[in-house]
């Protein structure tokens, strides 16, 4: 294989990859899996990852390296920053949404071009990837298209079957054109971000269904309900604890309980209306 790789050439400085290429290679690695997971009974790749994909001169994506998919054993094998945290944590055995699971870090490894958390500490971050109230995952590269982030995401859910099969990722990518997999400009992931800052900001001031509606460019309806629960929370003796603190403190002290504040309502899905203060 000319290239090497799919690591080998995503650490080649020298080469551009364009959305033509990471396209096409897209689509090999989804339809190679297809191909595995659509054998009776599914075949398993075990350990997919940018180092098992081979390029050769046209750019077209091989799978290789399948010593996992013929072991039947119960230890945990392949690479551990690559394997879903169903099957870390032990839950599970092999399945074919795990090798769905590894399609995501590829991804990642595409945009990023680097390994997923590079510079981590290594079981403090398998510990997070496989806490079901963690769910970390590698930062979205900011070179990713809108469409792909959608895809990776789809791909690492913490959720299984929340994930695409493999012929499902097959059609994804074959329906994409070569615009929706090229890689963004520093224009585009600026204009990217403003756009997510925005929209950020609106779920910060209004209830999710009335900020889907806004960011749809939709009118928004009044609303009319039979019965409501509305909270109002004080702090006891706020006037006494800022006259015994400096301002800075009483700011830390109000940014941390804000904070604690926010977290919960987003949890538990409670929309504040409006912080004040003295």
């Amino acid at each position: 294989m000319e290239y090497g790789s799919l690591n080998d050439l995503l650490h080649n400085e020298t080469m551009h990859l364009s959305g033509e290429i990471i396209l096409q290679v897209c689509r090999d690695v989804a339809q190679g899996l297809r191909f595995l997971h659509s054998s009776k009974p599914p075949i398993m790749h075990g350990d997919l990852k940018g180092r098992n994909i081979l390029i050769d001169s046209r750019f077209r994506a091989k799978l290789c390296d399948f010593g996992l998919s013929t072991k039947k054993q119960s230890l945990i094998t392949g690479t551990p920053y690559w394997l879903a945290p169903e099957y870390l944590r032990g839950q599970t055995g092999y399945t074919t949404m795990c090798d769905i699971y590894s399609c995501a870090i590829i991804l990642y490894e595409i945009y990023a071009r680097e390994d997923p958390y590079k510079g981590e500490d290594f079981r403090d971050t398998l510990r997070k990837v496989c806490d079901r109230r963690v769910n970390k995952r590698p930062g979205i590269p900011e070179t990713c298209p809108p469409k792909i982030v959608e895809i990776m995401k789809k791909c690492w859910s913490p959720d299984p079957s929340y994930r695409p099969q493999a012929k499902d990722l097959d059609t994804q990518f074959l329906d994409m054109n070569i615009r929706d997999a090229e890689p963004l400009t520093c224009e585009e992931q600026d204009a990217l971000r403003e756009k997510r800052r925005t929209g950020d900001m609106l779920y910060e001031i209004f209830p999710k269904h009335i900020a889907d509606q806004l960011k749809a460019g939709q009118k928004v309806e009044a609303e009319n309900h039979e019965e409501v629960t509305v909270v109002f929370s004080d702090i006891v003796h706020f006037t006494d604890i800022s006259r015994a603190l400096t301002p800075l403190k009483v700011s830390q002290m109000l940014d941390r309980l804000y904070m604690a504040f926010d977290k919960v309502a987003r949890k538990n899905e409670v929309f504040k209306v409006e912080t004040i203060g003295e």
